[in-house]
């Protein structure tokens, strides 16, 4: 039998002993490096996941700004659904899940957005939860009617009759002017609220119909003509009250409008694509029109807002009106010009930089613009309140903002 002996024999049994441990080493290092790949894969996951939640979350606040009322992505039957989002998907909650409509100026929800990443494998979901204040502008809820939030002066003359019809619900016809506003010659104005940030003249007795007026300046002439007919006059109103709202057209809402027309995920507007079989138009959602913008008569049906770069026309004659009570439209050009060339009738809520009108035309909606302008005589316009809002309708609303109260991720419990 051979046998180790010596130093050879222990520098054998060394050797092995060595060549053993190294196995187990190495055996140790592969199985840790392993878990480590396995643990790095499952942290870039979980990051993943966070940065598609991370996502939603931003789509929903975005989705807020565009609709007040907005609840969610649904599917047909109602049910929040899961929105493919680059390497996965998320998903929104919202709480109240349900909107109870204009009856309040705020409406505050909570959030949660789920996203969750799906490749080779690899699978990861986080959870955020975010408690926003969703607030209109109080031009927009405070003084429905016609607002002119430019500084030029605003004349109501010849034979012009602007008259505000109020609403049945919980608002009523108003309008408010930044600059000076003047009525003279045969010109009247009808409405429940009038505020003026700088100077009112009335020319003649029984020119100015109105529950209120405020101005900042009146003279005793104006005063004396329209004592008679106004129940409440408060003259000397001074423009730093709080009732006095924020500018409206600003640099900044103008770049986002501006943003939005470009943006090729929105729809661009074709009205006579939006025909169904019985010739009305049906409107969903947001829709841009990059240049000028020719409105045709008919009926619509559904919620709808156009945003337009150009000016708008809507030619003498036309009538544009909505199908049923739920309906909605609003036409939104910041930089551009609405003109209404006479005896038409637009069902819509106008924003514009300016309004033009050129004759009797009635207004079924709101109309907040930086500079109005009465053409020609025998003009006789009215604005309804009746196309205001509808609930759940999708409209992009200049001041909306969007308050974060609180944005944390929400740990699951095991």
């Amino acid at each position: 039998m051979f046998r180790i002996t010596g130093q050879r024999g222990q520098a054998m049994i060394m050797a092995l002993l060595i060549m053993g441990v190294g196995l187990v080493v190495t055996s140790a290092l592969a199985t840790m490096g392993t878990g480590a790949i396995k643990i790095t894969r499952s942290h870039a996951a979980d990051i993943r996941a966070y940065y598609i939640a991370e996502a939603g979350m931003e789509r929903a606040l975005a989705q807020l700004r565009l609709q007040p009322s907005w609840n969610g992505f649904k599917d047909g039957s109602g049910t929040d659904r899961w929105v493919d989002y680059g390497e996965g998907q998320f998903k929104i909650e919202m709480e109240p899940n349900e909107f109870t409509g204009w009856d309040t100026q705020e409406r505050t929800v909570t959030i949660t957005s789920t996203g969750r990443y799906l490749v080779s494998g690899e699978t990861a979901q986080k959870t955020l939860v975010a408690l926003v204040k969703v607030r209109l502008h109080d031009a927009l809820w405070n003084w429905p009617g016609l607002f002119v939030d430019g500084s030029s002066a605003v004349s109501i003359g010849g034979n012009t009759t602007l008259e505000i019809t109020e609403d049945a619900g919980v608002l009523s016809g108003k309008v408010y002017v930044r600059g000076n506003l003047s009525i003279s010659g045969s010109g009247e104005l009808r409405a429940d609220i009038l505020a003026v940030e700088k100077e009112l003249s009335v020319q003649k007795v029984n020119q100015l119909y109105a529950q209120e007026a405020r101005a900042y300046t009146m003279s005793a002439s104006t005063i004396e003509k329209i004592r008679p007919t106004v129940p409440v006059i408060i003259s000397d109103w001074n423009p730093g009250d709080e009732e006095i709202p924020d500018a409206v057209f600003t640099s900044d809402m103008k770049e986002y409008y501006a943003q939005l027309a470009a943006d090729p995920g929105i729809t661009i507007w074709d009205q006579d694509g939006l025909k169904d079989m019985s010739g009305i138009y049906q409107l969903d959602g947001l829709y841009r029109c990059n240049g000028p913008l020719e409105l045709k008569s008919g009926t619509y049906s559904g919620h709808g807002t156009i945003i337009v770069t150009g000016d708008v026309g809507f030619s003498s004659g036309n009538t544009l009106v909505k199908a049923d009570e739920d309906s909605c439209l609003t036409i939104i050009t910041p930089t551009g010009t609405v003109t209404l060339g006479g005896g038409e009738t637009l069902g819509a809520n106008v924003i514009a930089h300016k309004l033009r009108l050129n004759g009797k035309a009635s207004i079924l909606g709101i109309a907040m613009v930086e500079e109005v302008e009465f053409n020609g005589g025998g003009n006789k316009v009215n604005f309804s309140l009746n196309n205001l809002f509808a609930e759940g309708s999708d409209m992009a609303l200049p001041g909306t903002t969007i308050t974060i109260g609180s944005w944390k991720e929400k740990h699951g419990i095991f």
